[in-house]
């Protein structure tokens, strides 16, 4: 709802064709938590880590921002402060609100920065095996993630810290790990 991209899925082929276009991003967005009260768990849980994989793929590449960069790392604190509760109680109307918000940050983030391999992947695997992209990109998140590296590590390490994770005593691969843990 925030961003340039679209994705349509070929039923036949089972393959994913993504489309980016400036006029699909639109003038206003509507962030209603009301709209989200009865998602099931596992819908919740799944669009969530699509909004931290967005967040993450966001802050940790290459053709960020300054202003993407902060989009990125408040999404990443409003998911780590609001996904399990959202998760937990589906009424919960301002943890939903949050998530929302975390989402459309994270959109305009990627946006401008773009996404990279995790989301390659996971549209390729919920192409061919029909799943549903989010659960896609929280089963490939880690692995990429790890995969990076060194190369990855002092950001992955700074968003550690930022939620509160890691002990800024420690290396950023120890924090790094700690993040993608």
């Amino acid at each position: 709802e925030t961003t340039l991209a679209a994705v349509v899925t070929d039923d036949i082929t089972h393959e994913k064709y993504p489309i980016n276009d400036f006029n699909l991003i639109p003038h206003y967005a509507v962030l209603d938590p009301t709209l989200t009260e009865k998602l099931p768990k596992h819908i919740t849980s799944t669009t969530g880590m699509d909004a931290l994989t967005h967040a993450v793929e966001a802050f940790i590449g290459s053709a960020n921002t300054k202003e993407t960069r902060q989009m990125a790392l408040d999404a990443v604190e409003l998911i780590f402060a609001n996904l399990k509760k959202a998760y937990d109680d589906g009424s919960n109307l301002e943890a939903r609100e949050n998530m929302q918000l975390a989402s459309y940050k994270a959109g305009v983030a990627f946006t401008r920065a773009y996404v990279g391999y995790v989301h390659a992947v996971a549209h390729s695997l919920g192409g061919a095996y029909n799943i549903p992209h989010g659960l896609a990109n929280s089963i490939i998140l880690p692995v990429v993630l790890e995969q990076f590296g060194k190369s990855a590590h002092k950001k992955l390490a700074f968003l550690a810290d930022h939620v509160h994770l890691t002990d800024k005593n420690e290396s950023n691969e120890a924090n790094a790990k700690a993040f993608i843990q």
